[in-house]
């Protein structure tokens, strides 16, 4: 009997650890989900350095970070938008599918100081900035849900490993790479069209005469068939 209740009795230490466990996963951080999951992924690229020690600060800079956001979209993690955006790497102009909700929400965390930010300057003398979670950023980041931060690790780790995926440019793309060897090819340089309709407008006060602006608001449609149109060209031009 004593066995018995001594079981029943670590049972129940159990049971409430469990509920104690799992009620501060639910505690609110006063975040949105992708403000949550934004800075859980930042804090695993970067931390400040322990005093006393040899080890070094690590910061992750903004275009891998960008580069992070896009592949947490593509994974249906992160719920942002987004678009082709013009940015030079390495002297070179390129065209990149940027969020500006994830750029938004990273200034957020900034004026909030959960993320400290450096300024820095590149090899060709270009501004960079880059990004390291903060003493009050870390202590937030405790008190996210284990759901959250496991659905981040589905696109910062290779696959079948806890091997941090970095974003390495070489020149022309990007790939997602680990120290084991594992190798992937971002798609965030695969722009797509973004398909729409414009009409020119010149204030009154502007208009002395000569050919009066129109409206295409009746071509709006062709919006939607942009790629057939491209197909019909193409195919055009080859016959």
């Amino acid at each position: 009997m004593a066995s018995k209740k001594k079981k029943d009795d670590e049972d129940a230490l159990s049971s409430e650890s469990e509920t104690e466990s799992e009620s501060e996963e639910d505690e609110d951080t006063g975040l949105t989900e992708n403000q949550n999951r934004l800075l859980y992924m930042i804090s695993l690229y970067s931390h400040k350095a322990t005093p006393d020690t040899d080890e070094k600060d690590e910061w992750i800079r903004k275009q891998a970070l960008i580069v992070l956001s896009y592949e947490g979209i593509v994974a249906g993690v992160l719920d942002y938008d987004y678009a082709p955006s013009s940015a030079l790497i390495n002297n070179r102009r390129i065209w990149m599918n940027c969020s500006q909700e994830s750029k938004s929400d990273v200034e957020f965390l900034r004026e909030e100081e959960l993320v400290n930010g450096l300024q820095m300057s590149s090899k060709s003398f270009q501004p960079i900035t880059c990004y390291q979670i903060s003493e009050k950023g870390k202590e937030l980041v405790k008190r996210i849900s284990r759901k959250e931060k496991e659905a981040v690790h589905e696109f910062v780790y290779a696959r079948g490993t806890r091997e941090l995926l970095t974003a390495t440019w070489d020149g022309r793309n990007y790939f997602m790479t680990s120290k084991s060897g594992f190798r992937r090819r971002s798609t965030i340089t695969d722009t797509e069209d973004v398909s729409y309709v414009s009409s020119a407008y010149i204030p009154q006060c502007l208009r002395y005469g000569g050919r009066p602006t129109l409206s295409n608001a009746h071509r709006a449609h062709e919006s939607a068939v942009t790629q057939i149109t491209s197909e019909t060209s193409l195919m055009r031009l080859l016959l």
